[in-house]
C-alpha cells in the first residue's frame, strides 16, 4: 500500500505544474498566493514533529521487552516496514512543500524565476521510480532543459515495465533530437520502434515512422 502510494504521487506531483502554467491566468492570484502560502507554512510544520514511525516501534519493542519480564542484552525491534514508512513519509513531506513553493512563486507571478529544484530532489532522492523520472524527464525537456532532462529520462529506462518501455525509448529520442543531437535521437527513435513493434503497440510505431519520416529516414517494410 505504501508502496503504491509512493509510485502514484511523484507523478501527480510533477505532472500538475505544467497545468498550474496554464491556468492561473484565469485565477484569482491574490487568494490562491494567500492559499499556498499558508498551506506552504503549515506543511512546514511537520518538521517540528519530534516522533517517526521508527521512534515508535522502538518504544512499542522495549514495552514489550519490559512487560515479558525478560532481560535482553540488546533487544532486536523488526522496524524495517516502520523505516520505510518513515521515508515514504519524508518523501511525500519533500513533494509537497515542493508543490505548494511554486504554487506561491506562480501566483506571485515569478515563473521565470522559479526553479523546480526541490521537486528534483524529491526524483533524486528515489531514483529507481521510472515513472517519476520520466515525467520529471518530460518537464524539464519542456522548459528546454535538454541535459538535465535526458539524464532523467535515461534512468526511465531501467524500468521492468515491458509496455511503458517504448514509449520511454521514444521520449528520449524525442528529446535528443530536440536537443540538435540526430545520431543518439535516431538510434532511440529506432529502439523505441522495435520494442513498440514486438509489444504490437500499432499507433506508437505509428507515430515513431511519422517522427521519422520527418527526419529524412524511410523505414524498410517488414
Amino acid at each position: 500500500m505504501q508502496r503504491d502510494r509512493k509510485a502514484n504521487l511523484n507523478p501527480i506531483i510533477l505532472l500538475i505544474l505544467p497545468i498550474l502554467v496554464q491556468t492561473l491566468s484565469c485565477t484569482n492570484l491574490k487568494s490562491v498566493n494567500q492559499y499556498s502560502t499558508n498551506s506552504l507554512s503549515a506543511t512546514k510544520k511537520f518538521e517540528e514533529i519530534p516522533y517517526t514511525f521508527s521512534q515508535h516501534c522502538r518504544d512499542r519493542c522495549r514495552i514489550a521487552a519490559i512487560d515479558s519480564f525478560k532481560i535482553y542484552r540488546e533487544i532486536k525491534c523488526p522496524c524495517d516496514q516502520y523505516k520505510r514508512a518513515d521515508s515514504v513519509t519524508q518523501l511525500v513531506y519533500r513533494a509537497l512543500r515542493g508543490y505548494f513553493d511554486g504554487l506561491t512563486r506562480l501566483s506571485k507571478n515569478q515563473l521565470t524565476n522559479y526553479q523546480i529544484d526541490r521537486l528534483k530532489k524529491a526524483v533524486q532522492d528515489d531514483a529507481a521510480d521510472s515513472q517519476a523520472q520520466f515525467n520529471a524527464g518530460r518537464i524539464l525537456v519542456h522548459r528546454q532543459n535538454y541535459r538535465e532532462g535526458i539524464q532523467h529520462l535515461l534512468k526511465s529506462l531501467s524500468t521492468t515495465d515491458r509496455e511503458n518501455k517504448p514509449s520511454y525509448l521514444y521520449a528520449v529520442g524525442a528529446a535528443y533530437v530536440r536537443a540538435g543531437d540526430r545520431e543518439n535521437g535516431l538510434r532511440y527513435l529506432n529502439l523505441a520502434r522495435q520494442e513498440a513493434a514486438a509489444l504490437e503497440q500499432s499507433k506508437l510505431v505509428e507515430s515513431i515512422d511519422d517522427d521519422l519520416r520527418t527526419l529524412g529516414v524511410q523505414q524498410t517494410p517488414h
